[in-house]
C-alpha cells in the first residue's frame, strides 16, 4: 500500500506458510519419483549385458546412514548379525536417522531377522518397532562372536565397520554369496535362542 510519506508492508497470514511448504513436498515427491524412473531407465540399459555381480563402498557416518537406508528398500525382511543396535551405533551423531529408519521399515511392513550376542534387549533402544515383525535371537560369543555387521536383503550382502578408525560399508550384490550367507545366518537362527523385547 502506497502511502504519502512511503510504502508500508503487511506481513501475509501465517497460514500462507502452509502453501510453500505443500509446494516443496510436491517437488520432493517429483524429485523422487525423477529419480526412481532414472533408475530404471539406467537398470533397463544395463540389461542382461549388466554385471551380474557390483561391489559399492561408503565412508564414513554419511555412508553408513546410506547402506542402511538402501535396506529399507528390503522386499518383505531382511537379516543382520547385529554388533549392537542401529540407535547404539548412530549414538553420538545420528539418534533421528536411526528413528527415522526404523519408521520406514514399519511403513514398508517389513520384518527383521537379528542375531545378536546380547542377552538382553530393551524397548528403548528399538523405538519404534512393530513386535509382530522384529525377531531377535541371542548367539553364545562362543559359537559366533559378532563383532562386524552384517546384512542380508534380496540379492544383497551388505558388511559394515561402525568402528571410529574405519567407519565403512561394502555392499555387495551378488546373488550366490548371499544365497551361502543367508544359509549361514539360518544355520546360527536355528541353534539361537530367542530374545523377548523388554
Amino acid at each position: 500500500e502506497r502511502l504519502s510519506y512511503g510504502t508500508l508492508f503487511r506481513a501475509l497470514p501465517f497460514k500462507n506458510v502452509e502453501a510453500l511448504l505443500a509446494q516443496r513436498e510436491a517437488e520432493t515427491a517429483t524429485a523422487k519419483n525423477s529419480l526412481d524412473t532414472m533408475a530404471n531407465l539406467l537398470q533397463q540399459m544395463a540389461g542382461s549385458s549388466g554385471p551380474k555381480a557390483t561391489i559399492q563402498h561408503y565412508y564414513g557416518i554419511a555412508g553408513l546412514k546410506q547402506v542402511n537406508w538402501n535396506m529399507t528398500k528390503a522386499d518383505g525382511e531382511y537379516r543382520v548379525f547385529e554388533s549392537a543396535h542401529l540407535s547404539q551405533h548412530f549414538e553420538q551423531t545420528g539418534k533421528a536417522f536411526a528413528r527415522r529408519y526404523r519408521e520406514r521399515c514399519i511403513e514398508r511392513g517389513l520384518t527383521s531377522y537379528d542375531l545378536t550376542n546380547d542377552s538382553n534387549v530393551y524397548a528403548k533402544d528399538l523405538e519404534p518397532f512393530d513386535l509382530s515383525r522384529s525377531f531377535l535371537r541371542h548367539i553364545d560369543p562362543e559359537i559366533l562372536t559378532i563383532r562386524f555387521e552384517v546384512y542380508l536383503y534380496n540379492d544383497v550382502v551388505t558388511m559394515l565397520d561402525y568402528s571410529d578408525e574405519q567407519r565403512l560399508a561394502m555392499e555387495i550384490h551378488h546373488p550366490t554369496l548371499h544365497a551361502m550367507m543367508r544359509q549361514l545366518f539360518e544355520a546360527m537362527w536355528g541353534i539361537a535362542t530367542p530374545l523377548e523385547i523388554q
